[in-house]
Order: C-alpha cells, then sequence, then structure tokens
C-alpha cells in the first residue's frame, strides 16, 4: 500500500510539473493559407521581451532562433534576420533577400521567475505574423503564450527558462502551416 501512495505522488507531481501552451490562430486568417515547403520566409527578429522594468536580453534573438528552428523540420528555404527592425525596414530586407514571406515576431509578455523555489510559473506570450513581402498584407496571425507549471514549489527543471517553453507550442503551428502541403522532413525539437 505505501509503495502504491508512493508511486501515485510520483506521477502526481510530475503530471503537475507539465507546462501548459495555447496556440490561437486569428479564425478570420484561417481560410486556406498553408506556407509551401518551397516558400522563402525571412523571420525578423523579435525585440526584447520585458516584465515590468526588467528586460530580458536576447530573448528576441532566442524567439527568433526557436521560430527558425521550429520552421525547418517543413522548409529548407528560410533566414533569420541579424537584429530587430521596425515592420517596413524588414519587410524592404526581405524583398532585397527575394523573399516571399515575412515572419513578424512580437514578444507580448516575458517572465522568468525562479519556479523551482517560488512556486510561480515562468510565463511566455508572442504574436507571430505573416506578412506577403510583395503586398505587404498580413495573411496570419496567431497569438502563442505558454506557462510552466509548477506544483508545490517543484518545477520540471531548475535550468527551465522562458524560451523552453516555446519549443511544443512553435512546433504546433509550424505544423499547421504547413498541415496541408509536407511532413516534416525531421522530428520537431522538443
Amino acid at each position: 500500500m505505501l509503495l502504491l501512495v508512493a508511486g501515485v505522488t510520483v506521477l502526481l507531481v510530475f503530471a503537475s510539473c507539465a507546462h501548459k501552451y495555447h496556440v490561437l490562430r486569428d479564425p478570420a486568417r484561417l481560410q486556406g493559407f498553408i506556407l509551401s515547403q518551397d516558400a522563402q520566409i525571412f523571420v525578423a527578429v523579435a525585440d526584447d521581451g520585458y516584465f515590468g522594468e526588467t528586460r530580458y536580453h536576447n530573448s528576441g534573438v532566442t524567439t527568433t532562433m526557436a521560430i527558425v528552428r521550429a520552421f525547418s523540420a517543413y522548409t529548407r528555404h528560410l533566414e533569420a534576420a541579424l537584429e530587430p527592425v521596425n515592420l517596413a525596414t524588414a519587410i524592404e530586407r526581405a524583398k532585397a533577400g527575394g523573399y516571399e514571406y515575412l515572419v513578424w515576431p512580437m514578444i507580448l509578455h516575458w517572465e522568468d521567475r525562479a519556479s523551482e523555489w517560488s512556486g510561480i510559473p515562468d510565463r511566455i506570450s508572442l504574436r507571430v505574423a505573416i506578412v506577403d513581402v510583395s503586398t505587404g498584407s498580413l495573411l496570419d496571425s496567431t497569438i502563442i503564450s505558454a506557462e510552466s507549471r509548477v506544483d508545490g514549489g517543484l518545477s520540471t527543471s531548475p535550468s527551465d527558462l522562458p524560451e523552453d517553453l516555446l519549443k511544443r507550442p512553435l512546433a504546433d503551428y509550424a505544423s499547421q502551416l504547413f498541415a496541408r502541403e509536407v511532413a516534416p522532413s525531421q522530428p520537431a525539437p522538443d
């Protein structure tokens, strides 16, 4: 009986520590928009995220690289910018590079907590927009949000960072964007 109670306790601790996330695509933009594996894609660098007055340095670059990793499971025709710029400049650079689509990430919320001892989860939220480079039209808009699960001050890992929360929802988002076109060429990163 004691072994059964211990097993259930361990199972509950691990189940309660699973990250939770949401991928909310704009329903007005869902009417058949699918990216082709041959699409030429330019990914802009997001501005760094903030929580209150705290700036999370390089969170914009980290977010951009997470998007590149997720999309690279479906296409090899993508490149990331080197620095954050405004939308008009990003579109100009994408046009100059011969890209069809611009992926424009915006960090809405970035919260890194010492979850392993505080019991307060890490939280992240971002908007990912896809823009037609030739027309400047918004083709897709999605909000991705995630938070680490904590229970009783226990976290999945003391080294969890907000960017760790992006892997699964970005992989799911990429699979939706390329859904009818092609299966991933490699397993999506965990």
